[in-house]
């Protein structure tokens, strides 16, 4: 879920940028929505983030258990 919203987010902020340009909007309010924008990428970062060491976690707990030895090689 962190990597959808990284990827939306790096969508939107370079739509953004053509969409200030061709508007003629003003510093001041793109600057908001870039604010916005940064909070909600660090949101996925943070769920990225979260998901990973879930992830890592769930392999390291399956690594230590024994495994039952097969007979051939």
């Amino acid at each position: 879920m962190g990597s959808d919203i990284g990827v939306l987010m790096t969508a939107l902020f370079t739509y953004m940028s053509y969409y200030a340009q061709s508007r003629a909007i003003p510093f001041d309010e793109m600057s908001t929505y870039y604010t916005i924008g940064g909070f909600v990428s660090l949101a996925g970062s943070i769920l990225f983030t979260a998901g990973l060491f879930m992830l890592i976690d769930k392999v390291i707990k399956m690594s230590g258990k024994s495994y039952p030895e097969k007979d051939h090689y």
